[in-house]
């Protein structure tokens, strides 16, 4: 990968200053052909990642003003997690000190389509 060394970097700093959290995915079940009426179950799965968490400030919406594609709702809290942990969805959620939260935005510094980051935009 071209961008190895930033990843590595984002890791580091992550790794020093991130709060370990779980990330709780959430994928859609399979209906099953022969009785589409059925319900589906979803599936979960639970990994521990570490995210550096930001209040959403007049500062940080500048910064994330220059990221293109980058939108976080007001009164929202910023999250920075690795681009090598699983990658999030709106329907995942973060647990955090076993607190809850809600994946309200997701976004992604990817140069040249190589995550680095995912920008989460963290709620209640």
């Amino acid at each position: 990968m071209v961008f190895d060394k930033q990843l590595l970097s984002a890791q580091k700093m992550l790794a020093k200053y991130g709060q370990l959290c779980t990330l709780h995915k959430i994928t859609n079940g399979t209906p099953n052909p022969a009785a589409p009426w059925e319900p589906v179950t979803p599936t979960t799965a639970d990994t521990e990642v570490k995210i550096a968490f930001f209040p959403n400030t007049r500062t940080n919406n500048e910064f994330l003003h220059y990221l293109p594609g980058t939108e976080i709702p007001a009164g929202v809290e910023v999250g920075y997690m690795a681009g090598s942990a699983p990658a999030p969805s709106l329907q995942d959620l973060v647990i955090r000190d076993g607190k809850t939260l809600a994946i309200l935005s997701v976004d992604r510094i990817a140069p040249n389509g190589e995550i680095v980051l995912y920008i989460l935009g963290l709620g209640e």
